[in-house]
Formats: structure tokens, C-alpha cells, sequence
């Protein structure tokens, strides 16, 4: 059996368009060794085909007939069926549509579109027809979709396609095939009856009204200086009275040279000297801007998709459809030394050596085409940025596609909606909301949480699902089981509200959720905990195999982003927790009553926020204990270090099933000493009297103890706050939680 993997384009046509040359560009400098390449032309052959036959990759013509697309599309389905391609890399909005359901049909798993246009504008109406059609199917057939400029991904997200599946990759060409040759500029010159000190503006397009030649041809009758224009790419010959008609308008005809399509740029470029990219509408990333620039030319563009972006500081940029702005460049430029535009060249091939080289651009489809998706599955947007947010970076960094679902809105994840498309070539981690109450008993909310989770992993496909909390891991591994995901693993991060008490309500919740954990953690490659007990609990009670259990420390914690601070002057404790009962938060403000009727000077601060849950506590409860005057309650805080650097022990009396508790974690990294209850998870933190204190839960006396601890010692406070910083760097450091997850998880 090959172990090279399988890829299969779909294009349009195999005629001269950018695209086309981008494609055997893409195919010419593949690694042949590791992918098994076919090509499948909709259209008939055409001047890049033969290009392409040179190469090693099979080429199937499907002629398909204009009116009678459905014919092709059943040859389309029956060859990929027989080809059983890993992916398939359809090209431009026909290909998308057809190549993209004939695919899915198929049954292949990994779809690509790749977007090549800018806008609509200027596009046929079938065409504009089709494009919408594909924005709609762009959340069911592909998996991703390559769009070759910034912008262009935001004129597709507008127009309705799924922003999450977009990567950014631009156009990019082999420097070394573009070079300036002065044998090939005075040869040509010589042929045309052009003097070599004569300036020479160029355009490589073919004749559409998208290209601006009116514009163009306009602005350069009114040109100050003398000079010649050059036309070449297809349609641009006597054979066209419309453009010739234009040419008679501006009374250019002694002015303009009409050359044609041009089969190869690279030996007709050297003899110009400025390119001109008039376009008003449609572009992304032009090739010929590359090509020019390679061949240290400066270029004049209109700011269409990202072509300023593309030339930078090396040329000009100036709004597109707009004589007056055009022509005031063109002089500029015409008035320019000689030795001053050929400086701007040399910049520019450097630009395109440094930014837009094939090499690189074929890493970054074949890497695209390599990668693996991992869908992250949790119960709110604050947990996944908070606790999960350097294990989805860990992925990408590693070459993964990441979604990380929770419910909310885009509006809701605030700085994390910045990761997405985070580096050129690569799409950054993608958000997806989800339907979830995970606090709700109500049936019907559940289906819509089913219905939900279904949606996502059948448009996603995800390679690996990994789920945490209660409701995501039940609903979601066994909808990722159904739908043939290939990995699967579940994170219980404490058993919580349910398994905390034993009145007859959780004793009901119980009973329920151990059966349907012990059928779904059967569909799970590895089921994660985040203390011993609760992995001995599940093995003991028969709920998940031994053999598919892992612990780790906790979801860790970035020892960069929490380091070792000054302790305040005066002894003052911290508890930091969502405000609920079994937080042991009513027996931290007992404490600090009978500690400050003997140490009144001693701070007891409190942070949290108001949780949905059938144990939170009331604002009463809240206002009681702050008109008591016993704490200091900071309210809910983004970023919990200035107030942890405010104390000099950290505590958190919780009576709650934790998983391990994240701030604790935290306050360890700081350099704190930790009084926590010897419950699981809690106890994993604490070394008795080496970091802390372990006290029996729901005991307002043995807390208040273990603080006089340090209020009477100290010295405690240093000793202890380095001895869990140590600990902190040795077994929760967050590189070693995550490489232990992907390890467990075979995502190595």
C-alpha cells in the first residue's frame, strides 16, 4: 500500500488565467514524493494543460457541456470513487460547487475550495448565482476554503461564507523564473523601434472590463511625458474593435503596442518599466505584480484585494476607477530619475524573494492539505480562554486546524475572536457556537444542544473531538462516535454539583449520569482526569476501563505569564472562586471573623463571580458578610494576579468534587502558600506544612488555625510560597500538562 498521500484537483479549465498558472506553479514544485497528485479538468485542454502533462500527474478532460452540467458531475463522482483521493482541491466557484458535491457524494472526507476573486462586481450573473450558492454549502461541503487575499476572505465572510473554514494563503511565484535581463530589454526594444532611455509602461491582463482599461488609456492620453504603453494578455489584438475603439478615443494609436496573449512573461517583462495594475474590481493577489516585481520593475496599482499590500513601499497604490489619481502617479513616476526607479526594483525583488516565494507557498497548501482537525468541546467561552486556550495553541502550533465550541456569540470572546487567522497560510483557532445549558434539566434544551453538537462535527469532520465537562462529553462523544471521528477523548475537570452531595435530587443525577457515562466513555480513545481520586472513583464504580485512563496536573498554568512577586507588609489571605456554597466561601468569612477579633489588621480579600447554579450564593448572602466588614470582595476580575499579588497566602476551603483547581495553580506559580481541604483535587497541591496546609472540609476552626500559622511565623509565607512555586514549575507547568495530553491523546 503507498503511504503517499492521495490529492485530486478540480478546475474550471486549463486555459491561461492566474489561476491555472498558479495550479501547474503548485504542481511543478510539489513534493511528488509524498502526495500522489491527479488533476481533473471540468473544461477542455488549454495552453496551461500542456505544462501540465509534463509533470508527474494524471490529467482527466471532462468537456463538460455548458447546458448539461449534471453529465460531468456523475463522470466527476465515479472517478473519485475509483480514485478514493485523501483530499480534494477544487478551483474557482463552478469547481467548488461541483467538484465540491461530486466529493461529498464520494464520501471523501477532506474538501478544499480555494477562492480566487475579490468581489462580484464585475462577474457574470450565473456566476454571481453560483457564488452564492457555494456560501450557503460553504458550512456542509468543505472542510476549508483557501482565499488567496485578506481581503477577499472579507468580502466572502460578508457575502455568507463561513469565515472558520478560511485560511489566507497568497499567490506566490519562483523568483528565480523572473529576473531582470537587459539582453531581452534591448533586443525587444530594438525589434519595436524603442530607444532604451524611453519609458515604457506595461499592463499584462486579459481584455475584461474588470481590468480598467478605459481608466487606463484615459489617464495615459493626458500623460505629461513622453512614453509608451504596452497591452499584452489575451484578447489584447487587432482582432478587438472595443479595445481598439478606446485606443482611437484617446488618440493613442501612435502610442500603444498591442502584444498579444503571452504565453511567457519572463522573456517579455525586462523590457518595460513600471507595471500597471488598473483593475477596478475582482483581483486578489495578482501573479504579474510578483512576476514585475521579480523582474525589478516598480509597479503603479489600484487598491484592489490586496495589491497594495503586495507592493508595499516599492510602487505606488491609487483608488480604483479614478483618471485624475492615476494620472497624477503615472507623471510622478514618469518624472522619477532613472537611478531612483531602478532602486525601488532591486526593493521590490527582495520583497518577493522574502514575502511571495513558491517554496513557501507550497508548504503552506501541502502543510493544509497534511493538517489534522481537533474540535474542542466545552461549556463556556470563559473556561476554554481561561483553562484551554494554551493546549488549542499547543495544537495549532504543531500543525492542527483548531474549533473550539462553547455557546455565545462572537461578540463574547472578546480577545480570542484575535486568534483567528492568526498567521498567513494557516487559519487560527476557529470559533463555533454551540447550543449549551449545562446547569439545565430541561429536555427540550437538550435537543437543541444535540441538534447543535450534530451540526458542528457533521460540517467540521474533525480527525480528534475532545470534550470536557458533563453535558459536551455525553452528547459530544457519542455524536462524535456516530460520525466516525477517529479520536476521541473526554476531560472530567471534577465531578462538581452532582457528585458533591447526596440529597435525593443529586443521588437521581447520579444514577443517570453513571449510565450514560459508562456508554459513552466506551467510544473514548482515553478519558482524562485531573486527580487520582476521581480516576480511582470511575474505575472502582466500573464507568471507564484502566487502560483508558490518564491523569494530569490540572490544565496547568503559564509559569511566564505568573511569576514569583513581592508579598505585601502585612499578613493578608486570598480566596479566588466562583461564588458558590461548596467553594467553602461562608467558611473563609468565618474565618476571618475569628481571626480579625484577634488580628484586626489582617486583610481577607475575596474574588469571584456570580455563577448560574442551584448553589450560588444570593447577593444577600454577599451584602451580609461585606457589611460585616470581615472581607474585601474585588468582584469578578479578567485578570486575577494584582490581587493575588495583594496577599500573602492563598486560600480556598472548597468542600466541591475539583478537578484541580486552576487557582490555586495559579497563586502557586506566584509564589504562594496554599490552605486548601484535603478533598480531591484540592489535596494534589499541597505538601503538608512544606506549601501550605491541608484542613478537614467545612471546618471554620481549622482554617482560622492554619492562618495563625502565618500570622504568627512569617517567615512561613516565604519558605512556603517558594516551596510552591517550585512545585508549580516541577508539576504544573503548562508545556508539561499539554505534551503529557497530546502524547495520551496520539496526536504526536
Amino acid at each position: 500500500m503507498s503511504s503517499k498521500t492521495k490529492l485530486v484537483h478540480i478546475i474550471t479549465s486549463l486555459s491561461s488565467g492566474g489561476a491555472q498558472v498558479l495550479l501547474y506553479n503548485l504542481l511543478k514544485n510539489a513534493d511528488h514524493e509524498r502526495f500522489d497528485i491527479e488533476v481533473i479538468c471540468l473544461g477542455k485542454a488549454g495552453p496551461i494543460a500542456e505544462n501540465i502533462e509534463a509533470l508527474p500527474c494524471k490529467i482527466h478532460y471532462l468537456k463538460t457541456p455548458k447546458f448539461f452540467p449534471l453529465i460531468s458531475f456523475y463522470q466527476l463522482v465515479r472517478i473519485l470513487k475509483l480514485s478514493r483521493p485523501d483530499v480534494v482541491h477544487t478551483w474557482m466557484y463552478h469547481a467548488d460547487l461541483l467538484g465540491g458535491l461530486a466529493a461529498k457524494m464520494a464520501g471523501i472526507k477532506k474538501i478544499v475550495w480555494s477562492i480566487h476573486h475579490s468581489d462580484a462586481s464585475n462577474l457574470k450573473l450565473s456566476t454571481r448565482w453560483v457564488m452564492k450558492l457555494c456560501a450557503k454549502l460553504s458550512y456542509y461541503v468543505p472542510s476549508a476554503i483557501i482565499v488567496t487575499a485578506k481581503k477577499a476572505a472579507e468580502y466572502h465572510e460578508h457575502y455568507g461564507y463561513q469565515a472558520s473554514k478560511m485560511s489566507v494563503i497568497r499567490n506566490a511565484i519562483d523568483p528565480a523564473a523572473f529576473l531582470p535581463n537587459q539582453a531581452i530589454r534591448l533586443d525587444l526594444r530594438q525589434k519595436l523601434g524603442i530607444a532604451d532611455n524611453e519609458l515604457v509602461f506595461g499592463v499584462f491582463a486579459r481584455f475584461h472590463p474588470q481590468k480598467g482599461f478605459k481608466v487606463l488609456l484615459e489617464a495615459f492620453s493626458q500623460l505629461n511625458f513622453p512614453s509608451k504603453l504596452v497591452l499584452a494578455g489575451a484578447g489584447i489584438d487587432l482582432n478587438n474593435g472595443a479595445l481598439l475603439k478606446l485606443i482611437e478615443q484617446f488618440d493613442l494609436s501612435e502610442k500603444v503596442i498591442l502584444f498579444g496573449e503571452v504565453q511567457n512573461v519572463a522573456e517579455c517583462l525586462p523590457f518595460i518599466d513600471i507595471l500597471v495594475c488598473s483593475s477596478i474590481s475582482g483581483e486578489t493577489s495578482p501573479l504579474i505584480l510578483m512576476e514585475a516585481m521579480s523582474c525589478e520593475l516598480p509597479c503603479i496599482v489600484t487598491e484592489v484585494g490586496d495589491c497594495a499590500e503586495i507592493i508595499g513601499e516599492c510602487g505606488w497604490s491609487v483608488k480604483p476607477n479614478n483618471v485624475p489619481q492615476m494620472l497624477s502617479v503615472m507623471n510622478q513616476v514618469a518624472a522619477l530619475p532613472v537611478e531612483q526607479r531602478q532602486k525601488l526594483g532591486r526593493q521590490a525583488r527582495s520583497r518577493v524573494v522574502e514575502h511571495y516565494h513558491i517554496k513557501a507557498m507550497t508548504e503552506a497548501y501541502e502543510k493544509l492539505y497534511l493538517s489534522k482537525k481537533v474540535l474542542i468541546i466545552g461549556s463556556s467561552v470563559s473556561s476554554l480562554l481561561r483553562f484551554r486556550l494554551h493546549l488549542m495553541k499547543d495544537w495549532q502550533a504543531r500543525g492542527y486546524q483548531v474549533i473550539a465550541a462553547a455557546p455565545g456569540n462572537l461578540s463574547s470572546w472578546g480577545s480570542f475572536d484575535k486568534l483567528r487567522m492568526s498567521k498567513e497560510g494557516e487559519p487560527g483557532i476557529q470559533f463555533q457556537a454551540i447550543h449549551l445549558n449545562h446547569t439545565s434539566l430541561n429536555p427540550f434544551s437538550d435537543v437543541r444542544t444535540i441538534l447543535s453538537l450534530r451540526k458542528l462535527i457533521k460540517s467540521h469532520r474533525p480527525d480528534y473531538v475532545l470534550t470536557y465537562t458533563l453535558k459536551p462529553i455525553v452528547y459530544g462523544s457519542w455524536l462524535a462516535k456516530r460520525y466516525k471521528v477517529p479520536h476521541i477523548a473526554s476531560m472530567l475537570t471534577g465531578l462538581g454539583y452532582v457528585f458533591s452531595g447526596n440529597s435525593f435530587k443529586q443521588r437521581c443525577l447520579q444514577a443517570v449520569l453513571k449510565s450514560l457515562l459508562k456508554r459513552v466513555v466506551d467510544y473514548n480513545q482515553v478519558v482524562f482526569f485531573q486527580n487520582p481520586d476521581d480516576a480511582n472513583q470511575f474505575i472502582d464504580n466500573k464507568l471507564v476501563p484502566a487502560d483508558k485512563v490518564k491523569v494530569v496536573n490540572g490544565s496547568g498554568v503559564d509559569l511566564s505569564e505568573y511569576k514569583m512577586t513581592a508579598y505585601p507588609e502585612k499578613c493578608s489571605f486570598i480566596l479566588v472562586a466562583r461564588l458558590l456554597k461548596e467553594k467553602g466561601i461562608a467558611d473563609y468569612v468565618a474565618a476571618a471573623k475569628i481571626i480579625r477579633s484577634q488580628y484586626p489588621e489582617v486583610r481577607f480579600l475575596l474574588v469571584g463571580s456570580h455563577y448560574p447554579s442551584p448553589s450560588s450564593i444570593s447577593q444577600s448572602e454577599l451584602d451580609e458578610w461585606l457589611q460585616s466588614k470581615n472581607i474585601e470582595y474585588l468582584g469578578e476580575l479578567s485578570d486575577v494576579r494584582p490581587a493575588i499579588e495583594q496577599a500573602s497566602v492563598f486560600v480556598l476551603p472548597s468542600y466541591y468534587r475539583e478537578g484541580t483547581p486552576r487557582a490555586i495553580l495559579e497563586a502557586m506559580a506566584m509564589g504562594r502558600a496554599i490552605i486548601t481541604t484535603d478533598m480531591p483535587g484540592c489535596r494534589e497541591t499541597v505538601q503538608e506544612g512544606a506549601n501550605g496546609y491541608l484542613i478537614p472540609p467545612q471546618n471554620p476552626e481549622a482554617l482560622a488555625n492554619a492562618m495563625r500559622q502565618f500570622i504568627e511565623q512569617p517567615d512561613l509565607i516565604i519558605s512556603q510560597g517558594q516551596a510552591s512555586r517550585k512545585m508549580a514549575e516541577e508539576k504544573y507547568d503548562v508545556r508539561k500538562v499539554n505534551q503529557a495530553i497530546i502524547k495520551a491523546f496520539e496526536m504526536e
